[in-house]
């Protein structure tokens, strides 16, 4: 339906070809629309959308595609693995907006993201509880554990060093990195399979010279040089 929707929007334009976003759905709908007015189509592929697809089906997909992206290592990988080679374009940073600020003195660590499992802030939070350096820490975000989150940090005892700012505007983003020394990144493999790709939260704290503390899942390792621009840890 979206398909012929599109087609009959373009009713006198002729298109030279489509790109769907992501690998599900907007891929379908671009290799459809692609189909029925005889042009090439393309799609990106990101993280979850490459594995909510069918093998078979999203083989058959990228195999018909005049092009497929890949926005980080891991999706590229995903990709590969059925025998299709796609193009790896890493997502960019606005570097005029995520710039070096002054370190704050304190411990001061930021958390950005959706309040989903996949994120691992409760992995987080068990592992500030047992920290023993003074510390705080703000979480950007909201989803559907923000209540169980809220209550680990309360049966953690430390809900009183955590402020959950909820959802921001990327605008807002660049000075709550300036007001963090550490931004962590703890994402984890969720009970469904599902995992992040490469977060931007990671390359907007790098531009902003601020530490990363990340796991390796995903694509993280592509972008934090252990040791180095932050440190990797087990999920």
């Amino acid at each position: 339906m979206q398909a012929d929707a599109i087609v009959r929007l373009l009713a006198g334009v002729p298109p030279r070809a489509f790109h769907g976003y992501f690998a599900h759905q907007p891929a379908e709908v671009a290799a459809h629309a692609a189909a029925r007015l005889g042009v090439p189509y393309g799609f990106s592929v990101h993280a979850k959308d490459a594995r909510v697809v069918p093998a078979a089906r999203l083989k058959s997909r990228a195999e018909r595609a005049r092009c497929v992206v890949a926005c980080n290592t891991d999706a590229q990988a995903e990709i590969a693995r059925l025998g299709v080679t796609p193009r790896l374009v890493p997502h960019g940073v606005n570097l005029s907006r995520f710039v070096p600020t002054p370190l704050p003195a304190s411990l001061e660590m930021l958390a950005v993201g959706r309040l989903v499992q996949k994120k691992g802030f409760h992995v987080l939070l068990r592992a500030l509880a047992g920290t023993r350096a003074p510390w705080s820490l703000r979480v950007v975000g909201d989803g559907p554990e923000a209540p169980g989150l809220r209550a680990l940090a309360e049966q953690l005892g430390v809900a009183p060093r955590v402020t959950w700012l909820g959802s921001r505007s990327h605008a807002e983003l660049p000075a709550l990195y300036a007001g963090a020394r550490v931004v962590a990144v703890p994402s984890i493999v969720d009970e469904a399979g599902d995992r992040d790709g490469l977060p931007n939260v990671v390359l907007e704290a790098l531009a902003s010279e601020r530490a990363v503390v990340a796991t390796r899942v995903g694509a993280i390792e592509a972008a934090v040089v252990d040791g180095e621009t932050g440190l990797l840890v087990p999920p």
